[in-house]
C-alpha cells in the first residue's frame, strides 16, 4: 500500500526549488543533529542508499530526503520513532520512493563522469611529477614515457576504479538497514579489492618491457599538466 508521504511527493510538482541541491546537503547535515541516535541512525541508512543511486537526479534526490528529515522531525516531536512512521522494513520504502525519482540528466552523468576522470589523470601527473622532481635533484634524465606500456597502465588503473566504484558501493548497500552492522568486515573487503587492484597495477609497472617509442617529459611540464587537469575536474564539478 503507498504511503502517505509517497504520494505527497509523487503529486509535488516543485518541492524545494529555492536550494539547490548542494545547499540541501548543508541544511540536512544541520537538521539530521535534531534526530535521536535511533532515529537518525535508520535516516542515515535511507540517506546513503539514495545518494549511491547515481543515476538518480541529484536535485530531486536532495529534495525528497529533506522532506523525508522534515516529517521524521515532525513525527519525533510527537514521540514517535522513524520505525513507527516508515515502518520495519526501510530498504522497501527506500525502494519505493527510487520509483518517484526521476534519472538524472545524461549530459550531468557524463560531465560527473569526465570530473572523475580528470581528477584521477590529476593524481597520476601530480605523483609523476613528484617522482621526477626527486629524479632532477638526484641528476638524473626526465622522466621516460613509453607509449605503448604508459597506455596499458592507464588503461588498468581505468579499470580497477570503473570495477573498484561499483564493488565499493555493492558493499555499502549490503551493509546498510542491518541491526548489527560489520563495518570492520565490510571495511577489509574493500581494502583486500584495493590491494589486489593496486598490485595489478603495479606488478604491471615491474614487468611490462620499456620498449618502443617514448616521450621524454620535463617535471615541470608534468606539474603544469597536473594543475590543468585538477582545474578541468574542479570546473566540470561547480557546473554541476
Amino acid at each position: 500500500m503507498e504511503s502517505a508521504l509517497s504520494t505527497n511527493y509523487k503529486n509535488t510538482k516543485q518541492g524545494v526549488v529555492t536550494l539547490h541541491a548542494k545547499q540541501l546537503i548543508g541544511l540536512n547535515n544541520e537538521k539530521r543533529e535534531r534526530l535521536t541516535r535511533e532515529n537518525e541512525q535508520y535516516y542515515s541508512d535511507f540517506l546513503i542508499y539514495l545518494r549511491l543511486q547515481l543515476s538518480l537526479s541529484e536535485q530531486k534526490t536532495e529534495e525528497l530526503l529533506m522532506e523525508i528529515l522534515d516529517h521524521l522531525l515532525d513525527a519525533q516531536s510527537e514521540g514517535k520513532t522513524a520505525s513507527e512512521v516508515f515502518g520495519a522494513d526501510p530498504k522497501t520504502y527506500a525502494d519505493e520512493m527510487i520509483a518517484f525519482i526521476p534519472k538524472e540528466d545524461k549530459k550531468d552523468v557524463f560531465q560527473f563522469g569526465l570530473s572523475i576522470a580528470f581528477n584521477l589523470a590529476g593524481w597520476f601527473l601530480s605523483i609523476t611529477s613528484l617522482a621526477s622532481v626527486i629524479q632532477f635533484f638526484l641528476g638524473q634524465p626526465a622522466e621516460r614515457f613509453y607509449i605503448y606500456k604508459t597506455s596499458i597502465m592507464l588503461l588498468l588503473i581505468l579499470l580497477s576504479v570503473s570495477a573498484g566504484v561499483p564493488f565499493i558501493f555493492k558493499l555499502i548497500k549490503r551493509s546498510l538497514f542491518k541491526q548489527k552492522n560489520n563495518e570492520v568486515l565490510t571495511a577489509v573487503k574493500g581494502g583486500l579489492f584495493g590491494a589486489l587492484a593496486a598490485g595489478i597495477v603495479i606488478a604491471a609497472g615491474f614487468f611490462i618491457p620499456e620498449t618502443g617509442p617514448y616521450a621524454q617529459v620535463q617535471w615541470y611540464i608534468l606539474a603544469a599538466a597536473a594543475a590543468a587537469a585538477f582545474g578541468f575536474s574542479y570546473f566540470l564539478k561547480r557546473r554541476l
